[in-house]
């Protein structure tokens, strides 16, 4: 675990070395949104997350849909909230819907 890279993630009592290891050990594929699906494959990577070919494992992939975009602003806010919850889910919480003010809204 590098914990010069994620110390102050491990340092959290919500998440620990414990909950660190669990973000690294399931991957996560992002489909939908292409723009929300590029900034979520970046963020979950920097969070110590990892998607599908980064690593050799026999658990399957969780599948995450990301709804489509208005713009870059509404796909980041997206990639971001589902990012998120996806940690929730590797840490064992429940999952929760996405809010209805991310997603969109029908002109």
């Amino acid at each position: 675990m590098d914990y010069q890279r994620f110390g102050k993630q491990i340092a959290l009592p919500e998440l620990g070395p414990d909950g660190q290891e669990r973000l690294a050990r399931v991957p996560v594929l992002f489909v939908g949104d292409p723009s929300a699906c590029a900034f979520a494959v970046v963020i979950w990577r920097a969070s110590g997350g990892v998607i599908p070919g980064d690593i050799a494992t026999q658990s399957q992939p969780r599948v995450v849909t990301i709804q489509p975009a208005k713009g870059h602003a509404d796909a980041l806010a997206l990639a971001s909230w589902h990012c998120l919850n996806e940690a929730r889910i590797a840490l064992g919480w429940p999952d929760v819907p996405v809010p209805a003010s991310l997603l969109t809204q029908p002109i």
